[in-house]
C-alpha cells in the first residue's frame, strides 16, 4: 500500500473537494478507455478489509495506482478506518472517500452515521460550536454494511454519470454476502504496538517493584542499625549498671571494715 498522508479534518466540502481538484498540484487522470468491466475482476482475490477495496479499485482502474491516500479523522465518524483520494477523471476532478466499519462493534458516532445514510442516503456532520450547524454529505453504504464512500464529482458529463454509477455498483457488491473483516498490515502494527506498550508497562512495573524492594531492603537495614545502636546502648547501659553494683559492693565492705 501506498505511503498515507495524514490530515486533521474528516471530511470537507463539495466546494472545498472541487477546488482542492482543480487548484492543486497535478493529479493523476484516470482515462475511461482503461477502467474495466466488473466481471473481469475476481473480487474474492482481495481482502475483505479498506486495504482490499482500495486495491480492488484500483484494478479496476477507479483510483490511479499512483495517487497517495490522505488518512482521515474517521473516529469522528465512528469508524475504524478511512482514506480520501483525490484524482482526475477524464481530465476533470474527483474526490473519493472510503470508510470502514466493524458492524458488530458500532459506537454511538458510527450507529447515527449509518443510521442516517440508510435512512436518507446522507449524513451530517455537526459543527462545533453549534451542534446546528455543519455539513450534509451524501454517502453510500456498501450492502455487507462495512464500509461507507463519499464519492465526488461535479462534472455531470454522459461519462461521468456513468462511471460514478459503476463505481457505486461495485463498492455495494464488494463481499456483500460477508461482513467478517479480514486481518490488514494496520492490525499487525496495531498488535505490535500494543504488545511494545504492554512490554513497556512491565518493565515499569518491574521497575517499580525495584525500588519498592529496594525501599524495603533499606528499611530493613535501618531497622537493623536502630536494633543494633538499641542492643549497643542496653549493653552499655548494663555494664553501667554493674559497675554501679561494684562500686556499692565496694562501700559495703569498707563499712564492714570500718565497724570492724
Amino acid at each position: 500500500m501506498k505511503k498515507i498522508i495524514t490530515t486533521a479534518v474528516c471530511v470537507v466540502t463539495v466546494l472545498s473537494f472541487a477546488g482542492c481538484a482543480q487548484q492543486g498540484a497535478k493529479l493523476e487522470n484516470i482515462d475511461p478507455k482503461n477502467v474495466l468491466p466488473i466481471d473481469q475482476v475476481n473480487m474474492n482475490d482481495y481482502n475483505n478489509n479498506l486495504t482490499g477495496l482500495e486495491d480492488y479499485f484500483i484494478k479496476l482502474g477507479y483510483i490511479p495506482a499512483a495517487t497517495t491516500p490522505t488518512e482521515m479523522m474517521y473516529k469522528v465518524i465512528g469508524a475504524i478506518d478511512g482514506h480520501r483520494y483525490i484524482f482526475n477523471f477524464n481530465n476533470s476532478g474527483v474526490v473519493m472517500e472510503l470508510y470502514e466499519y466493524e458492524p458488530d462493534n458500532l459506537n454511538d458516532d458510527a450507529k447515527r452515521v449509518l443510521g442516517e445514510i440508510k435512512e436518507n442516503g446522507s449524513f451530517h456532520v455537526f459543527g462545533k460550536e453549534n451542534i446546528d450547524a455543519g455539513v450534509t454529505y451524501e454517502a453510500t453504504l456498501s450492502d455487507n454494511g462495512m464500509y461507507m464512500m463519499i464519492y465526488t464529482d461535479n462534472n455531470n458529463g454522459e461519462d461521468h454519470v456513468l462511471q460514478k454509477k459503476t463505481v457505486i455498483e461495485a463498492f455495494k457488491g464488494f463481499h456483500k454476502d460477508s461482513s467478517k473483516r479480514d486481518s490488514s498490515d494496520k492490525d499487525t502494527k496495531k498488535d505490535e504496538s500494543k504488545t511494545e506498550e504492554s512490554k513497556a508497562e512491565e518493565s515499569k512495573a518491574d521497575d517499580s517493584k525495584s525500588e519498592e524492594s529496594k525501599a524495603e531492603e533499606s528499611k530493613t537495614e535501618e531497622s537493623k542499625t536502630e536494633e543494633s545502636k538499641s542492643d549497643e546502648s542496653k549493653s552499655e547501659e548494663s555494664k553501667a549498671e554493674e559497675s554501679k553494683s561494684e562500686e556499692s559492693k565496694a562501700e559495703e565492705s569498707k563499712t564492714e571494715e570500718s565497724a570492724a
